[in-house]
């Protein structure tokens, strides 16, 4: 039997391909981390991800060639299996492509180099072996193997470039003076109180946010480098971090004046490995507000929040629901969309009128409240902004349709919620 080389290699383009593209997605997500995949591999995205339907047709057919590897019958036997294997699996490929279900992670620089040093890996590899058939099933099964690799052969040359434009953007944070500078952290809420600030804010005022869920060290510095100047009034900077030092090169970063701490809970719990490391990270925002004599506004219904150690020369407002709080709302009453509720602060009481449901909004609201208060908004421009607000997408988002009603909450899919 003839051995067709080309038909094999053409074959096995897809399957490499599409495997490739989901690590590459998963690890970029993952933001090129070891300690972040190190948590992913005790999840059952893993398991499904590794021990899928394919995985248990392309083992077997593994070790079937690599028995066969010194036998005088392994090119004719591996060559069947091998090519109605990829036959099979580049149709399934195929399919994914035309009803548009390829995962594919987003191009950026990095990608781009790490994918240079993949390449390079695999040729090593492909010599090593000099066995196009165990080549083409390694790809298939252990890729992922390659992609750490090349991400770890990165490491020395992106931390160098990391460091680099971090420091880049404390200079320019530092220089540039005239934004406010909010920070915002931490487990959850962070995303949705900073979009509510920031319309607010355009509402009489240019604004600087970093947008969607961008809040990590690189990503906050590329967006200070870009686009951070004196024309704009504040600067909101949503933050997250994965170990205790972090959080402080962030807010070493952001320079911020004013913070917000929106909760402390057990996500990426096994990154820090105790609760009590948890709070110390997250509460760390206080260091830059208290360096700067300035606010630092705490969610205190939260018992994570209320085991943090805060210096008594910070100034702290707290904000929920309850008597207890320096701000605080009383809903009054939930009506065709719009709650209207009691809003207590310094003294005052004023009531007021959105177009957002559920109580946690409600509570993002009172904090938001207290800090336009605490720099002069003006009241009627804040009747009209709370009205006009609308909900980020995917954060209990509510959907009308002609007959039904959905809530898409996608964006929460934490184990807690």
């Amino acid at each position: 039997m003839e051995i067709n080389y080309e038909l094999l290699i053409s074959l096995s383009i897809l399957p490499i391909l599409n495997k490739v593209l989901f690590w590459f997605f998963t690890i970029q997500l993952k933001e090129y981390r070891f300690d972040r995949f190190k948590e992913y591999l005790f999840t059952n995205q893993w398991k499904k991800a590794i021990f899928n339907f394919l995985f248990y047709i392309e083992f077997p057919i593994f070790i079937f060639v690599f028995g066969y590897f010194f036998s005088s019958l392994f090119e004719i036997y591996a060559y069947q299996v091998v090519v109605y294997l990829l036959l099979v699996e580049s149709i399934f490929v195929l399919s994914k492509i035309l009803r548009r279900k390829m995962i594919i992670p987003k191009f950026t620089s990095r990608l781009l180099f790490t994918s240079f040093i993949f390449i390079f890996v695999e040729t090593i590899f492909f010599f090593i072996l000099s066995n196009q058939y165990l080549f083409i099933l390694l790809n298939l099964i252990f890729n992922f193997f390659f992609i750490f690799l090349s991400v770890f052969v990165s490491l020395p040359l992106v931390n160098h470039l990391k460091n680099k434009r971090i420091s880049t953007a404390k200079k320019i944070s530092k220089e540039v003076k005239n934004p406010i500078k909010i920070g915002i952290t931490w487990s959850y809420w962070k995303s949705s109180v900073k979009e509510y600030l920031t319309q607010i804010l355009e509402k009489q005022n240019k604004v600087l946010s970093t947008p969607k869920n961008i809040n990590t060290e690189i990503w906050i510095s590329d967006l200070i480098i870009k686009k951070l100047k004196n024309k704009y009034d504040y600067f909101i900077a949503e933050m997250w971090a994965y170990k205790i030092w972090e959080i402080e090169t962030l807010w070493e970063i952001v320079d911020h004046k004013y913070g917000f701490l929106t909760a402390i809970w057990t996500q990426h719990l096994s990154l820090f490995w105790w609760i009590k490391n948890v709070i110390k990270a997250k509460s760390e925002i206080a260091n830059k507000v208290l360096e700067n004599k300035w606010i630092l506004y705490v969610n205190w219904d939260n018992k994570n929040i209320n085991k943090a150690k805060f210096s008594k020369k910070l100034n702290i407002v707290s904000y929920w629901i309850k008597e207890s709080c320096d701000a605080k709302s009383e809903i009054l009453w939930i009506k065709d969309a719009i709650t209207k509720f009691d809003f207590y602060y310094k003294w005052t009481n004023t009531k007021y009128k959105t177009n957002l449901p559920w109580t946690h909004n409600i509570i993002n609201i009172t904090w938001i409240l207290a800090f336009c208060y605490d720099i002069w908004v003006n009241k009627d421009l804040l009747k009209e902004a709370l009205l006009d607000l609308k909900m980020p997408e995917n954060t209990l988002y509510v959907i009308n349709t002609r007959d039904n009603i959905f809530i898409d909450d996608t964006y929460n899919l934490s184990e807690w919620w």
